[in-house]
Formats: structure tokens, sequence, C-alpha cells
């Protein structure tokens, strides 16, 4: 399946615009990277050359059950080799001889007969022809076609299955991204405070009305977040470098960005088809419905059902060893001890060619084991699989719902950081608090706005997984 096949499977796969509203213009910066990672992304284009490599074997099964044309042409130049004595004159001579003693027939009326000497390869020979076959009965063949087309459909599965973790992989790499931006943002503007908290509490120590130790206070604090930004910097380019990677592009190449808001959320759940209320107060109702979807669209299930349909097939193939082959052979072209072509050089000659391995040592029963065990092996693997996805879209749910619950917090945090810092930033103003209380109060504002910060971002990351876990993005999708 091409790369681009995929692309447009799992955009057709994603939730359309809600009815009687227009789709948007252009698709978001996310959309286009995606689009970008389905055509570029360097793991995707393996199993995309593993689709095409099963094809080819197909293909070549196939072709065993076409006609055949071979064209073959012999010369050859003998010198010696097996020889047929004839004794054609020990056995005339003597009667000759014995004729020569009459009065009839007086000496030398017979002549003398040498012995004769045929080589039995000829000293100069040729063959040229051409042969055409057809299969007429291989049932082995047939079945290891059958076996190969199913191998296709898994692997086409698998491509689905592969572009659909990408497609996750970007979406995560992408969050993970504005989260290390925002977080550089916050570390930015709380320096910034402090910057300016640091010229008041210098310009106040040098009137006397603080000592020198609030000023070396608000200097440590300023270093301590300035290490901090420069490690969120330092997070920023390690996530932008792992993206391009995903994107197989220069890692330092700029990413386009843009702020999250509430509309990502409901988009995300939307794509899910529930709601943050029913993730709340219905959890145990949310993971049957999703569980069931994902075990009814996962690629790699239905990838694991084309291998059990293979399986079958080749227990098919190799009961067939037992059946006999018939081929039809036509023969045509001319022989003799040179090129010349006349009436006697010429030949065409058909064959109904039957064969049949009456015993092969076992080898037939081994291959029927062999292939059945197969069969059994994938059953279990897909039980073993089934089992996975259950867990996975627990998991999914269960941290969705943590998330939730955490960027809840998060943002009651926040108003209470965020009044806390106004009221303790007027009492300073009003000469009532120093700079170190007013610095607490801003680390406290700084520590929320980053736990909000992760707590938003990592709610998408966790609709991102569950999509991923429920088969969301290629629920529609047909290989």
């Amino acid at each position: 399946m091409p790369l681009f096949v995929v692309a447009m499977a799992l955009t057709a796969a994603a939730p359309g615009p809600a009815a009687g509203l227009q789709p948007a213009p252009h698709p978001s910066p996310l959309e286009r990277y995606v689009d970008l990672a389905l055509e570029r992304n360097l793991g995707l284009r393996s199993a995309d050359l593993a689709v095409q490599r099963e094809r080819v074997e197909r293909r070549d099964l196939r072709a065993g059950l076409l006609p055949s044309i071979r064209f073959a042409a012999r010369y050859s130049r003998a010198d010696g080799g097996r020889v047929i004595d004839i004794p054609v004159g020990d056995l005339v001579n003597p009667v000759y001889g014995a004729l020569e003693t009459l009065p009839e027939f007086p000496s030398g009326s017979f002549p003398d007969v040498a012995n004769r000497a045929i080589p039995f390869l000829r000293e100069r020979e040729q063959e040229t022809r051409l042969e055409l076959r057809q299969t007429l009965l291989r049932p082995e063949l047939r079945s290891g076609v059958r076996a190969a087309g199913h191998r296709v459909t898994a692997a086409e599965l698998e491509l689905v299955s592969r572009a659909a973790t990408v497609r996750m992989e970007v979406e995560r790499a992408w969050y993970g991204l504005l989260s290390a931006e925002a977080g550089v943002a916050i570390r930015a503007s709380a320096l910034d405070v402090i910057d300016e908290a640091l010229r008041t509490t210098e310009r106040l120590r040098a009137a006397g009305e603080v000592t020198p130790d609030e000023v070396l206070r608000v200097e440590a604090e300023r270093l301590d977040v300035l290490q901090r930004r420069i490690a969120a910097e330092t997070d920023r380019d390690m996530g932008r470098a792992a993206f391009n990677r995903l994107l197989d592009r220069p890692l330092d190449r700029e990413v386009e960005t843009r702020p999250v808001g509430t509309e990502d959320v409901d988009a995300g759940f939307a794509r899910l088809g529930i709601t943050a209320a029913d993730v709340l107060e219905e959890p145990e109702r949310v993971l049957e419905r999703l569980r069931g979807r994902a075990l009814a669209s996962r690629p790699e299930l239905e990838a694991i059902d084309a291998g059990l349909d293979a399986a079958g097939a080749g227990i098919d193939a190799a009961k067939a060893r037992w059946i006999p082959t018939l081929d039809l052979v036509v023969d045509a072209g001319i022989q003799g001890r040179g090129y010349a072509i006349d009436d006697d050089a010429g030949f065409v000659m058909a064959s109904a060619v039957l064969s049949w391995d009456v015993w092969s040592g076992g080898a037939r029963s081994a291959a029927r084991e062999r292939a059945e065990l197969t069969r059994s092996q994938i059953v279990l693997r897909r039980a073993d699989a089934e089992r996975d996805i259950e867990l996975q879209v627990q998991g999914a749910v269960d941290r969705l719902r943590l998330a939730l619950r955490s960027r809840d917090t998060a943002m009651r945090r926040v108003e209470a950081a965020r009044e806390a810092w106004r009221l303790t930033e007027r009492r300073h103003q009003e000469g009532m608090v120093n700079a170190v209380t007013l610095l607490d109060t801003r680390d406290a504002l700084t520590r929320a706005s980053l736990a909000l910060n992760l707590a938003r971002h990592d709610l998408l990351d966790r609709l991102s997984v569950l999509a991923w876990a429920v088969a969301a993005q290629t629920s529609e999708t047909s290989p």
C-alpha cells in the first residue's frame, strides 16, 4: 500500500466537521506535520517496502500457475565415449573363406569384411527447441498463492497500524514541544518579575531601607530561575530534535507551534466520541465501550487474522503435497548433426507429465505438522494481543481520568496562586511586605502555572494515546 494511500485513509478516518459547518480552509500545523510524517517517516517507509516485497512474492507464486515458454539450444561435439562393437567381419569372413574352397568360387570372390564399431555419442549433434508448459493440477501451488495473498493483507494492515502509531508519536511529540515552549515562556515571565524585584531591592538598599542580605536573597532567587529557564530551553531544543526526527528532517529545523486551547481538548474527545463528563462520571461504561471498539477495529488484530488465514492456506498446501501434479508440456524444434533444416530435422512433441511423490521419508507429514503448529502459535498470539489491547485501553482511560482531575486541580491552584500574588504585590507596593515574601508568592504562582501547563498538555497527550489504543484514526481504514 503506497504511503500516500495510508495518509488519505487516516485522514478519512479522522472526525469531520460538524453538520452545517464549513471545513477549515487550511489544515492545522499538527495535521500538516502528521501528513509529512506519513510521507517521510523512515519506519513507515520500511513497512511500505515490506508490503511491496510481499506483493512481489505473491506475483512470483502466481507465475507458476500461468503458461511458461522456455527456449533451449544445445550444440555438442563428442570425442570418445561408449562404443558399440559389432563383429561383422568375425561373423562373415569365415563364411566367405569356406565358400572360396568350393570350385564354383575362385579365390578372391568375396571381400574381406572388417568389424564395425558404432560410437554411442555422435561426433556432432544439436537440438534447438521451444518448450510450452502449463500446469493443470498443482493444489500445493494454488494454496501457496492463497497464503501469499493473506500475507499481503497482513503486511498492509501492519502498515496501517504503523501509520497510526506514527500519527500518535507525532501528536505526542508536538504536544511535548508545546509544553516545553510554554515552560520556557513561564520561566521567562518569572525572570522578568525577579529582575524588577532585584532593581527595586537594590534601590531600597541604597536608600538604607533594606539590609544587604535581602538583595543577596533576590540575586540567588534570580540565578535559580535563570538556571531553570536554561534547563527548560534545553528540554525545548531536545523536544524539537525528537519531533524533527519523526519527520526525517534536520534536527534543528524550526517547528511551527501555537498555544493549545479548549478547542484542542474538545476535538480530542470528539474524535473518541465521548466527553470529559463521561470519563469522570461513568468510567466503567466508557471503558467497556472503548474496549469493544478497540477489539473490533485495531489493525493489529486484523493483521493477525490475516496471518491465521495464511497459516490455514499453508496447512492446505502441506496436505496437497500428497496429491499428484499434472503438467502439459509441448516441445517444438529441430535436431540433428547440424543446423540444416529439412523435413527430417523438425519435431513436435506433446506430453502430459504426471508426478507423484509416493514416499518422501516423512517430509510431507513434517511439513503439515509444522504448518499446524504455526497456526496454533498465531491463535495464542492473537489471544495475547487481545489482552494487551484491553490493558492498553484500560490504562489509557485511567490515565485520561487522572489527567482530567489533575488539570482541574491545577486550574484551581493557579487561580489561588494568582490571587495570592495580586494581593501580595499590592501589599508590597504599599510597603507592607518585603521582596523576599513577594518572590515566594511569585514562585508559588510560577510553580502552579508550570503544573497547569504540564496538566493541559498531558491531557492532550492522553487523548492521543487513547485515540491510538481504540483505533480512532484507523477504524474506517481499509487496506
